[in-house]
């Protein structure tokens, strides 16, 4: 991508930003770093996932090890991070400890999602629950939990042509057992923008960035729409 079109992205779909260096265990994200919604490139755009001010609930759909999530909670929002896997909140609780407005729960996004409390002010999803849970059944459920006008921002790979909507593998596990099955649901933009406007969100909009110069040359798919008002 030329910095030219580089530039034009930032501007549409957020702020991108070299990361920053890593951070110790148990030391807060600096207070100047944006959620990071590519988790796997040298040159990573990261987005203010919601805008929110201090005070406001915010959703982390797949946090694993709870980064973007205490970073919010750093700046004085409530941020809760919801992940299917206990060895990554182990791992998260292990790293940052207990963090004032954190709190992390082992268990689906619907589940979740479906439990009651506090409507949220926006959500993301940094390859995460989004990308491997039905659209059809997860966004209801989280346009529900969203506040009028609160933002969902979400990333994942963009899917391979002619490969579309639900999609699985097998991985691995041990030799007695038999592999795990994982699905995964590919959209292009166009088609993520129609699945969210009929789903009770509006303003849609989704790019594909493509990866920066280097060894990576899979781009990421980052898409935003707002909670419609009833």
């Amino acid at each position: 991508m030329s910095g030219a079109s580089h530039d034009r992205h930032r501007d549409r779909l957020g702020h991108l930003r070299t990361p920053a260096t890593r951070t110790p265990a148990g030391q807060l994200p600096r207070r100047n770093d944006l959620v990071q919604l590519d988790p796997v490139r040298r040159s990573r755009p990261r987005r203010r996932a919601a805008r929110p001010t201090a005070g406001g609930h915010v959703l982390d759909l797949g946090c694993e090890k709870g980064g973007n999530a205490v970073h919010l909670a750093s700046l004085g929002m409530h941020a809760a991070g919801v992940d299917v896997s206990p060895a990554q909140l182990r791992a998260a609780g292990q790293r940052w400890g207990e963090v004032p407005g954190l709190e992390l729960h082992h268990t689906e996004a619907i589940i979740y999602l479906q439990s009651g409390g506090e409507p949220f002010d926006a959500a993301y999803s940094v390859y995460g629950a989004v990308w491997f849970t039905d659209p059809g059944l997860l966004l209801p459920v989280l346009r529900e939990r969203l506040r009028p006008g609160g933002r969902l921002v979400f990333s994942q790979r963009p899917p391979v042509e002619g490969c579309y909507s639900c999609q699985a593998s097998y991985i691995p596990r041990g030799a007695d057992e038999d592999p795990l099955v994982v699905k995964r649901w590919d959209y292009g933009p166009a088609v993520w923008a129609q699945q969210l406007t009929a789903h009770g969100f509006v303003g849609a909009r989704a790019i594909v960035l493509n990866a920066p110069p280097g060894r990576h040359e899979v781009g990421t798919l980052i898409v935003e729409a707002r909670a419609s008002h009833p």
